[in-house]
């Protein structure tokens, strides 16, 4: 069971019936998404944590009001959240199995070429493909198995009534395919399976289109306004935390910029994601040959675990908690207003204190990066790899088309299209298996087993399903005739290059989103969260040099005590009340870090819909670049302020 259906089964204080609207609500949508959960039991559990949320803030409250509040209002947005879910859900099924839905007619269009039999070919989507829609093939083949349903339409029929609230263009699509079991002809079949297939590409990418055109306004509105405005924000906050901190604590601030804005932007992030209609999935791993298992990467044919790597990196993040924690001793018992609390937040900001809390980012940075990159890139470059031969097989199999058509047997095809391959892509991916095909050839085998031998087939080289499924179709319709042969290579070559094209305009149309994401994630975040680090720096050695110089001039005039000039700027700015400046460089160091894994998720979700591998991917590799570079350009910023303000500054003050 999943988090979300443990909570919802098990966390239950009190136990509630929900009200026949509410219940009928929940149940539609846990029909659609099956959740292994029920109505009751999910406005039970949310009730039970709203009664300890209110519990909690009255224990907490009689600490502090504001702390107490900050944890109240978290745990609202969380009892939302999974209130919410369930229908949250329902939005990802629909994504994934709109996306499956063009990898299983795709599948069942070659599967029919080769054997016009849908229940057979119902039988071989069920069995290779995995997913919402392919676990329902599974069931119906069950329900043939077991006599529940005598016809394979009567199965279809059944299963239908929920798929037309997930992908109503997947049932009009399945319908008409039905109506192969009454055409004779073989070209009928093919045409029809042909035009079924085009128009579901067709209207994916309409549908994409539309999406788009509405996702750039909310899509530029949480970069600008809920991604960098807080950020530029936080340039002020020293200033601004001045004046305010008679009213809210630092901690409501610091709990408002680490908890509940990401949070928020999070959960808006995950509402604009669950509108997309349409989303290309990565290929199936499947047939990929020792994948590292997740948690582990494979290192010279062994699988070491990632989480000794990450928690080396982590491990840095230590010293910069380590100064935070012993701050906040030293001032637990410092009042505000005191000398001796002025002089320890005028250490706290020395170059080595705070170059020192820049460890708390980079250590998170590098740690929760390092383990996202490492669980998903071997992964990654398997399915680039998937799809990059998937993008050039369609060449192959034209050329293919274009041999038979001028009355080669497949044997001589191979060896000719080798060739004329070498001159069309002088470096593609297919090559090698073109070469290890006529190698097989050569050294006995015939046609089938030079290319599926399990030991010695050229196509051990290529984990693509949909390779795979083509090359079958081709070579055990070789019976039918080179004439035959011919047309079902070119709708082959047709249907594979339709799918790849709509593939490549879906990711076109939405480039200049993604690109923006990209930026964001990649270059903005690091670069202006390094930039508020170096001006908060900044800000707080102007203000003590600014006091330390009218200081100077006082003690040069004769006036001390508190008709001082420098104590008019200490009580205009409010500097005894003035808050660590290494604890504003923790909050951006953790916020940064937060804001990157949001629009990295974005990113991936974009592209790929809730993919976990590539979430995973664009989360790692964005995290360790964007780490890197807020680092790298803190330390030069900070740097440059106190070669600035250090000359003009002593190594205690007293003010």
């Amino acid at each position: 069971m999943s988090f979300f259906e443990n909570f919802y089964n098990k966390f239950i204080i009190i136990k509630i019936k929900a009200p026949k609207k509410i219940y009928d609500f929940y149940k539609f949508h846990l029909w659609l998404n099956r959740l292994n959960t029920n109505p009751n039991n999910i406005l039970s559990s949310n009730i039970s944590l709203f009664i300890i949320s209110i519990i909690t803030y009255f224990i907490f409250s009689i600490i502090s009001f504001q702390f107490a509040f900050s944890l109240f209002i978290s745990l609202l947005i969380l009892n939302f959240y999974l209130i919410y879910y369930p229908i949250f859900y329902t939005q990802i099924v629909k994504i994934k199995a709109t996306s499956e839905s063009v990898w299983i007619l795709l599948y069942l269009s070659l599967y029919i070429k080769r054997n016009p039999n849908l229940e057979k070919a119902i039988q071989y989507v069920a069995y290779y493909m995995n997913g919402i829609l392919a676990d329902d093939f599974k069931k119906i083949i069950y329900d043939l198995e077991t006599n529940r349903f005598n016809k394979i339409e009567d199965a279809l029929e059944y299963y239908q009534y929920r798929w037309y609230y997930i992908n109503p263009e997947f049932v009009y699509a399945i319908t008409h395919l039905i109506n192969i079991n009454y055409k004779s002809s073989i070209d009928d079949i093919n045409k029809l399976v042909d035009r079924i297939l085009e128009w579901t590409l067709k209207k994916s990418l309409q549908r994409s289109e539309e999406y788009v055109e509405n996702l750039k306004e909310p899509t530029t509105a949480i970069v600008s306004f809920l991604v960098m405005m807080p950020m530029i924000t936080l340039i002020m906050l020293p200033l601004l935390s001045i004046f305010i901190l008679n009213t809210v604590s630092f901690y409501f601030i610091a709990f408002s910029y680490i908890i509940i804005l990401p949070v928020i932007v999070f959960l808006i992030a995950q509402n604009l994601l669950s509108k997309s209609p349409f989303a290309f999935s990565t290929p199936d791993l499947s047939l990929s040959k020792d994948l590292p298992r997740n948690g582990t990467i494979k290192i010279n044919g062994k699988y070491l675990p990632i989480i000794f790597i990450s928690l080396i990196f982590l491990s840095i993040s230590i010293i910069g908690f380590y100064h935070i924690i012993n701050l906040a001793i030293q001032l637990l018992y410092i009042p505000p207003g005191d000398s001796q609390y002025l002089s320890i937040i005028y250490q706290d900001r020395a170059l080595y204190n705070i170059l020192t809390v820049l460890t708390i980012p980079l250590g998170l940075g590098l740690g929760i990066g390092s383990y996202f990159y490492l669980n998903s890139y071997q992964k990654v470059k398997k399915i680039q790899q998937i799809e990059e031969i998937e993008d050039e097989f369609p060449i192959v199999t034209y050329e293919f088309a274009s041999l038979l058509e001028d009355g080669y047997p497949m044997e001589i095809v191979i060896q000719k299209t080798y060739q004329n391959y070498k001159i069309i892509k002088s470096s593609g991916v297919m090559e090698n298996f073109l070469k290890i095909t006529i190698y097989n050839l050569r050294k006995g085998f015939d046609l089938i087993n030079s290319i599926f031998n399990i030991n010695n087939g050229s196509i051990n080289y290529y984990p693509s399903k949909l390779v795979r499924e083509s090359l079958q179709l081709i070579i055990y319709s070789i019976s039918k005739g080179p004439e035959i042969l011919s047309k079902i290579t070119y709708n082959i070559s047709y249907n594979l290059e339709n799918v790849i094209n709509i593939k490549n305009n879906v990711r076109k149309i939405l480039n200049e989103i993604i690109s923006m994401l990209d930026v964001t994630s990649k270059n903005l975040i690091p670069f202006i969260s390094a930039l508020v680090t170096v001006f908060n720096n900044g800000i707080i050695s102007m203000l003590f040099a600014l006091a330390y110089f009218f200081q100077l001039i006082d003690q040069s005039i004769g006036i001390s005590g508190s008709a001082g000039i420098e104590q008019l700027i200490v009580q205009t700015f409010n500097l005894y009340n003035l808050i660590p400046p290494t604890y504003f460089e923790a909050i951006i160091g953790i916020f940064f870090i937060e804001f990157i894994i949001i629009t990295s998720y974005m990113t991936a979700g974009i592209k790929y819909g809730f993919d976990n591998t590539m979430i995973d991917y664009y989360i790692g590799k964005n995290l360790l670049l964007g780490t890197i570079i807020y680092t790298v350009f803190s330390i030069i910023g900070i740097i440059v302020i106190f070669s600035v303000f250090g000359p003009y500054l002593p190594t205690n003050i007293s003010i």
